[in-house]
């Protein structure tokens, strides 16, 4: 039979191996006319103003994803706070209004991290993008 002790101890090997997603907590959006150099909004704050907060102690970005109301070419880049920003990760969209693009060398991010998008070399019509996180609970 299983202690408190045992339970303890299993509990925090699961906290420790448990992977989770971010999504769709990490989704910045636009609307309208989105010209190059744009930062992209969550709930209206800009997000080279306000990031939204890594909640992982190491978090891996695996997926970024976009939906758009036109097919458009232009760079999407993930960066994170506080100034200077560091970029995370750039994707190239070309000529698409949609896609899901897994990274294969996947960027860490870490809880003190606050996370932006920006639009640049290009331009894109009403975007929400976004990106998938796994990794160790705080």
């Amino acid at each position: 039979m299983l202690d408190c002790t045992d339970i303890a101890i299993i509990e925090e090997m699961v906290r420790q191996r448990t992977g989770i997603s971010a999504s769709p907590g990490y989704i910045w959006s636009r609307s309208g006319n989105i010209p190059d150099g744009t930062y992209l909004s969550s709930e209206g704050n800009p997000s080279n103003l306000v990031g939204l907060p890594v909640q992982l102690s190491t978090g891996i970005v695996k997926v970024i994803f976009y939906d758009q109301e036109n097919a458009s070419t232009f760079d999407l880049v993930l960066f994170k706070h506080p100034s200077p920003f560091t970029v995370v990760a750039t994707i190239n969209i070309v000529a698409s209004a949609s896609g899901v693009i897994i990274l294969p060398s996947p960027p860490t991010v870490s809880i003190n991290d606050r996370l932006g998008m920006r639009v640049i070399n290009g331009s894109a019509k009403s975007l929400n993008a976004g990106c998938l996180l796994i990794g160790s609970v705080i």
